[in-house]
């Protein structure tokens, strides 16, 4: 996955990038954000429903490796790339919980065929070099 600077100004640092990066792997952890609790008051079988769909969620487990990147001359937003293991997360998902947790607009994911060492071996080569 690829997640870019959530800064205006395209000034964000590495400790604000590290501090969004702690913040969606927190969330990644408990499978999503929480559902929004029903309204005092709004009744047993509301308060009952809204435990069951925390209780459903499913975590995303994350064994990962994170690299940052400046960008190009032009464009120098730092951002960074992670290869992670466990299921896959939706590309408009995956955009939505970025910008919550302070990062840009502009995330992106892409599955790795791990059946195929060369692929694995190319994605690994490129985080390697940066």
């Amino acid at each position: 996955m690829t997640l870019t600077d959530g800064s205006k100004s395209g000034t964000m640092t590495v400790a604000e990038l590290s501090a969004a990066w702690d913040d969606l792997a927190k969330l990644l952890r408990a499978g999503g954000p929480a559902p929004q609790r029903p309204a005092s008051g709004s009744g047993n079988a509301k308060q009952a429903a809204w435990r069951r769909r925390c209780k459903a969620r499913k975590p995303y487990p994350l064994d990962y490796a994170l690299v940052l990147e400046l960008g190009t001359r032009s464009q120098k937003r730092l951002h960074a790339h992670v290869i992670f293991t466990g299921r896959f997360i939706a590309q408009r998902r995956l955009s939505t919980w970025a910008r919550q947790c302070g990062f840009g607009r502009i995330a992106d994911i892409r599955e790795i065929d791990t059946s195929s060492a060369e692929e694995v071996a190319r994605y690994a080569a490129k985080l390697a070099y940066y």
